[in-house]
């Protein structure tokens, strides 16, 4: 389970053979998120378990390591009631300590392993609804002495994440604009829409480009702030939780999906980046690759992109005339490539320039499956950035 098995058929006559391939897509048995990130002393985790078995009661074990130890930190049995080819999700309270750390969840005789980053409850954020547009619709404007950040219900996107010192949004943002170019065209909404902000393709064009979100505020002050958002597409079910800590300019974007459509097999979050007042030949984009850092700029004369394979889970960008970096983080082992996309004006459905640093992420369905993504842009250059998300335990590797 977890993987994609292929299937050979053949049949045998006497006057000869004929073969065909297939393919079956199966749910892992057991599911957490691959990166997660939260505040000592405990930390809750989500597990999902697709249960192939007889028995409606299903058993699985959890242990923690410090990262690079051997010993447990912490070891635990747990049960969950998920009905005999079902699927269910259960959430476990970890004590944990700050730090780094490894976990291994078994059950069903199968494992799942996740990198845990924890710290100590620091600083202060506050959430506020708003009506920045006043079109009746609420934002969710999220805000600490570093960062602050505008949620919008429609497309659960992060449309602004400003950098306080630099008073810099390092996201092109169109919203609430509209795209005049294009706007009335005929069909339009089944076109890319650029709203801008970190967003997600779910098909194409993507499914969320004008969904309206259901919103919750979790956590609305203290040492973090947090909003949930769900929605509904055609009986699949896409959550995403937005987390601002209190003390740094990491804001977490973790997702939750429960989709039945097979067709429905790819999603690709990505911040659309215009760093510094605007996006220029000055933006340096750099990647993790096996032959070493790769590096990138715009064309001004056309737009490009390519299909990027990095061994360490994050790109970064960095404006070298305004001082000012932004880095993406995410778990490097579940996206099957990183697309690099530059826009450039001519493009018939977003005229405009912005770089792009999408991983696209297969979806099992028939389970809750889980990725997380992780937001940090700073003064200075991307370096410090990619070793402050290092050291929380951020950055993983293949």
């Amino acid at each position: 389970m977890g993987r994609t098995n292929p299937i050979l058929v053949e049949f045998r006559w006497p006057e000869g053979t004929k073969r065909t391939l297939a393919v079956l897509d199966l749910p892992p048995a057991v599911s957490t998120p691959a990166l997660l990130y939260g505040q000592a002393p405990t930390i809750e985790i989500p597990v999902s378990i697709h249960n192939f078995g007889d028995e409606p009661v299903v058993s699985f074990h959890v242990e923690t390591y410090r990262t690079g130890q051997s010993k447990p930190a912490s070891a635990g049995d747990f049960t969950a009631y998920v009905k005999p080819d079902g699927w269910a999700e259960t959430t476990i309270v970890l004590p944990l300590s700050p730090g780094g750390y490894d976990m291994i969840v078994s059950g069903l005789g199968c494992q799942t392993r996740s990198r845990i980053g924890v710290e100590a409850p620091a600083g202060a954020a506050i959430c506020t609804p708003v009506d920045v547009n006043g079109d009746g619709i609420m934002e969710y404007r999220l805000e600490n002495s570093k960062i602050r950040a505008l949620l919008l219900t429609t497309g659960a996107r992060v449309i602004e994440y400003t950098v306080k010192a630099k008073d810099d949004n390092v996201f092109f943002k169109l919203w609430p604009e509209k795209e005049k170019a294009t706007d009335r065209r005929p069909f339009r909404e089944r076109g890319f829409y650029p709203y801008g902000g970190f967003e997600d393709f779910l098909g194409q064009a993507s499914l969320e480009t004008h969904k309206v979100y259901q919103a919750e505020v979790l956590q609305s002050s203290g040492p973090l702030v947090r909003v949930r958002m769900w929605a509904d597409y055609y009986g699949n079910r896409l959550e995403k939780v937005f987390t601002l800590y209190g003390d740094s300019p990491l804001l977490e974007v973790r997702f939750a999906l429960d989709f039945v459509n097979p067709e429905l097999n790819m999603l690709g979050p990505q911040p659309i980046l215009e760093i510094g007042k605007r996006h220029g030949i000055e933006d340096l984009f750099v990647v993790p690759e096996k032959d070493g850092l790769s590096e990138f700029r715009m064309r001004p004369e056309e737009y490009w992109g390519r299909v990027l394979h990095p061994v360490e889970g994050w790109n970064a960008g960095y404006d070298e005339i305004e001082d000012i970096a932004f880095v993406g983080a995410f778990p490097v082992a579940q996206p099957e490539f990183l697309h690099m996309w530059m826009n450039h004006p001519s493009n018939g459905e977003s005229n405009h320039y912005y770089a792009e640093f999408q991983p696209w992420v297969p979806i099992f369905q028939k389970t809750r499956w889980y990725f997380s993504y992780y937001l940090w842009a700073a003064p200075g250059s991307w370096r410090p950035a990619v070793e402050e998300l290092r050291r929380r335990g951020l950055i993983t590797s293949r």
